[in-house]
């Protein structure tokens, strides 16, 4: 039984780094189509851009990111 925590740990680090790896591909596009659409080159100057319209994001949708984020991860995580 004392390995079965260990092993369970294990488990979850992997599923994490998998999802990370399927995730990225698809992010870094978006970045970058965000970018080219608002004229920044840099990851800094982009996500500072992101974070502008993230803002007025969450009052169109009436809910914060950090809530969004806290439902998504009561829900198990990514889809």
């Amino acid at each position: 039984m004392a390995h079965g925590a260990t092993d369970l740990a294990w488990i979850r680090r992997r599923k994490r780094a998998s999802s990370f790896r399927r995730l990225m591909p698809g992010l870094v596009g978006y970045l970058v189509s965000f970018a080219a659409l608002s004229g920044t080159f840099t990851v800094a100057d982009t996500l500072e851009a992101l974070t502008a319209h993230l803002a007025v994001d969450e009052i169109a949708r009436r809910t914060t990111f950090a809530e969004r984020v806290h439902r998504r991860r009561a829900e198990g995580g990514i889809r």
